[in-house]
């Protein structure tokens, strides 16, 4: 083949791939509608990651009342997998944030293009003023999950101290040295909890204003109050932190 036709052939080929790219991102209401779903699993995210934070807090007090305790290993290993689950629902969280603004970018710069094309300038300028609100709404989401997000890194960071703390020495000397830590870490779980719960909110918000239609979302699902054991160092208890 000569290679001007191959040429022309590539180029043909990376065209028809750009454009199946380009038609399977949604376009039209069906991205206003994508950028809802988005903001609606921030919404559910948040409730489940408040009922994460208070699991561990309810593992952490368990291992605190230790004269309580006739089966000390089941309480260390029931807090560290109560640790894993926080952690990864804070990953799922930082995933879902990172999402939600990757899919509502390109609807925001569209929107903002498109008040040019109007010829009636009263519709042109409500579009405008909606745009204006939806943003607005949207970023208030951001505005309370950002600190969320930070907050909840530093819970998890907290909580593996502590079973880090325990590990080799958990005893209730070891718990009443700690325990100007601890009261910090349950006043931050609150606070935490707070900013989560201010997300919630603002996502509903901007579901409700946005959305084709919104019914009442179903409930989150509680975090389980058992846990599997989490994976072992030296075949006993679970590992304070992952290797």
């Amino acid at each position: 083949m000569h290679p001007s036709h191959s040429l022309r052939l590539l180029a043909c080929c990376v065209g028809l791939a750009g454009l199946v790219a380009c038609s399977s991102a949604p376009v039209g209401p069906a991205r206003a509608a994508d950028v809802v779903s988005h903001v609606e699993r921030i919404e559910t995210a948040s409730e489940t990651a408040k009922d994460r934070v208070q699991v561990a807090m309810d593992r952490l007090k368990a291992m605190l009342a230790i004269e309580q305790r006739v089966e000390a290993m089941p309480a260390y290993e029931e807090f560290v997998a109560a640790i894993d689950a926080s952690e990864q629902t804070a990953s799922e969280f930082r995933a879902g944030i990172d999402a939600m603004r990757e899919a509502a970018a390109p609807l925001f710069e569209q929107w903002t293009a498109d008040l040019e094309v109007f010829t009636n300038p009263g519709m042109r300028r409500l579009s405008q003023d909606r745009l204006m609100r939806t943003r607005e709404r949207f970023d208030a989401i951001g505005a309370d999950a950002d600190p969320a997000q930070s907050a909840y890194d530093e819970f998890n960071r907290g909580l593996r101290d502590h079973a880090l703390f325990f590990y080799h020495d958990w005893n209730r000397a070891s718990v009443s040295a700690i325990e100007q830590e601890t009261n910090a870490l349950v006043k931050h779980a609150a606070k935490l909890q707070t900013r989560l719960e201010g997300c919630r909110v603002a996502a509903r918000a901007y579901v409700d204003s946005s959305a084709l239609s919104s019914p009442p979302p179903s409930p989150a699902p509680a975090a389980s109050a058992t846990r599997p054991s989490a994976s072992t160092a030296d075949g006993g208890a679970g590992a304070p932190a992952k290797q």
